[in-house]
């Protein structure tokens, strides 16, 4: 399921992207980046539909495995979680490019990574979700760290290049992937109890006629 919400969320954000382009000169217009050029709007919708095939191609893997009543290897596992909660933080680098490094990490791609740790709840593996969260801090405070000592965030106001508050935003991250994992736990936990009553339920009935 978990990987049919991001399939389905790369679908819906690419046509959405692809019906802005076609309607306006730009999409970022109304943030006054007319410079970005029909190439660099090529490139979005090529990477948006690399990601779509790279959902789908893990939701066919998983899939697999599930047919045949096994788990993935762990380290496709982890290194799944890892490539998908680096994508914000590409999305960031992407976008540092254009309007340059301390706006990027204001805008729209760092909420990205709640999308991320939130749906790792339905891996139902409280290290996986611990993990993502994780990756996503840390790779955000070092990217962080890296763009306010940039020479262009000189002019910036001082609370936007303050290291504290980047960092206080990374902890964000790593909580909310603790809290994630904690919810996914108990949601196992539930779950196995719920099986449970019913293999209970079904082994009574067998005995009782």
């Amino acid at each position: 399921m978990r990987l049919a919400l991001l399939a389905g969320a790369m679908g819906l954000l690419l046509g959405v992207y692809a019906a802005v382009a076609i309607l306006f000169t730009s999409l970022f217009l109304g943030f006054g980046l007319e410079h970005l050029a029909d190439d660099r709007r090529r490139q979005n919708l090529l990477t948006l539909a690399l990601l779509l095939g790279y959902e789908l191609a893990m939701r066919a893997y998983y899939g697999r495995h599930l047919r045949r009543g096994s788990m993935p290897p762990e380290i496709a596992r982890y290194g799944n979680a890892l490539i998908e909660a680096s994508l914000p933080t590409l999305a960031i680098a992407y976008l540092a490019g254009a309007i340059g490094p301390v706006p990027a990490l204001l805008m729209p791609p760092y909420a990205a990574y709640f999308v991320f740790i939130v749906l790792s709840t339905l891996r139902l593996d409280f290290w996986l979700s611990t993990f993502t969260g994780a990756v996503a801090g840390i790779e955000y405070v070092l990217l962080a760290l890296a763009y306010i000592r940039q020479p262009e965030a000189a002019g910036m106001a001082r609370v936007l290049v303050a290291p504290t508050h980047h960092a206080g935003k990374a902890s964000i991250l790593i909580v909310a992937g603790i809290v994630a994992g904690l919810v996914g736990r108990e949601l196992r936990r539930q779950l196995v109890h719920a099986i449970a009553s019913l293999e209970e339920r079904e082994r009574i009935f067998r005995v009782l006629g």
